[in-house]
């Protein structure tokens, strides 16, 4: 019996060391991130874990958190400013969106965050930026072969490009959204000082304020499109902006606010409810096809300085335009109305 006790007694300790061992292989770490990784001046990059009470230090690591773990949705980030070294460049997969401007607790937005010198490629569906600043010229914005993309309440400061988009290039993208944000002093060796959209669709820039932006900036008289160049993109909405003071800055190019280099007849092409002015009333135009000539496109309620544009509109077939030949259709619009001078 004694024997017996003492193989039942070792047996039950045998199963309690074998369960202690399961309890430790499925221990639960606190403070893992979930959906969201927080980014904070006071981050560490080496121990922090992304989370709101060990948050990260950079953009750079939270990034490579999200691409670890395809459960990350947010990245917030601290209302500071993060200057790079040296120009750097980051790519953003889908599915993320990264919100600037947050208070040290991250309860609550206090303005946005500033990057200096960074570079952001989007190369994935679904992505919202919001509450960022772009300064700098190597800082921009590529957003590529990409679909439903929110750019909200950001900013552009100084930025370049050699070639195309001074600030922000959009290239065989759907569903683009540039809202409410403001773009100063982009410049551009080609097209679209500023923005600069081709081979697009369901692209809508709304609600911002484009100034002192400029084309061709290396005056090789090759670029156009001070503010927004727009090149084979058959729907796009330009509503409600300020595009001040845009330009292309060779003699021997062509000097305009927006440049379309669109072809054919496009109903989606609507530019609506602008203010739109230039820097010489010698050379500047405020709407510019140039190449081929668009028809079909809605072109309404917008504010054209006189005081600052050769003309309103120069129309492929027809030339330059006054405001009252642009409201009589001369520029082959499907819709134009109530564009006006100031």
């Amino acid at each position: 019996m004694k024997k017996t006790f003492t193989i039942l007694a070792l047996a039950f300790l045998s199963l309690i060391s074998i369960l202690a061992g399961c309890v430790s292989v499925v221990e639960v770490k606190v403070d893992e991130v979930t959906d969201t990784v927080y980014v904070s001046s006071s981050g560490d990059d080496n121990t922090g874990r992304g989370t709101k009470t060990s948050p990260v230090r950079t953009l750079d690591k939270a990034l490579q958190i999200a691409d670890e773990k395809s459960s990350v949705q947010y990245i917030l980030i601290e209302n500071v400013t993060y200057s790079y070294t040296s120009p750097t460049t980051l790519s953003v997969r889908g599915g993320l969106s990264i919100k600037g401007g947050y208070n040290s607790s991250f309860d609550s937005v206090v303005g946005k965050t500033t990057f200096r010198d960074l570079k952001i490629v989007v190369n994935g569906d679904g992505v919202l930026l919001e509450n960022l600043i772009f300064d700098g010229s190597s800082s921009r914005l590529v957003i590529q072969s990409v679909n439903n993309v929110t750019v909200s309440s950001c900013s552009f400061v100084s930025n370049f490009s050699a070639q195309n988009g001074g600030s922000i290039y959009v290239y065989n993208s759907g569903n683009v959204v540039i809202k409410d944000s403001n773009i100063f002093y982009g410049r551009a060796n080609g097209f679209g000082g500023g923005i600069y959209v081709e081979s697009s669709s369901s692209i809508v820039i709304q609600r911002n304020t484009i100034t002192n932006c400029i084309a061709d900036a290396d005056a090789d008289n090759v670029g156009s499109g001070g503010a927004i160049t727009v090149v084979s993109t058959p729907s796009i909405t330009i509503k409600d902006n300020q595009l001040r003071r845009s330009y292309s800055l060779g003699s021997g190019a062509i000097d305009s606010v927006i440049t379309f280099k669109i072809n054919g007849s496009n109903p989606n092409v609507i530019v609506d409810g602008n203010t739109i002015s230039g820097l010489s009333v010698s050379s500047t135009y405020g709407i510019y096809e140039e190449d081929f000539n668009l028809t079909g496109h809605k072109i309404i309620n917008n504010v054209f300085d006189l005081g600052t544009l050769t003309s309103s509109y120069y129309d492929y077939a027809n030339g330059s335009l006054t405001i009252i030949q642009l409201n009589s259709g001369d520029a082959g619009t499907s819709v134009a109305s109530n564009n006006s001078s100031m």
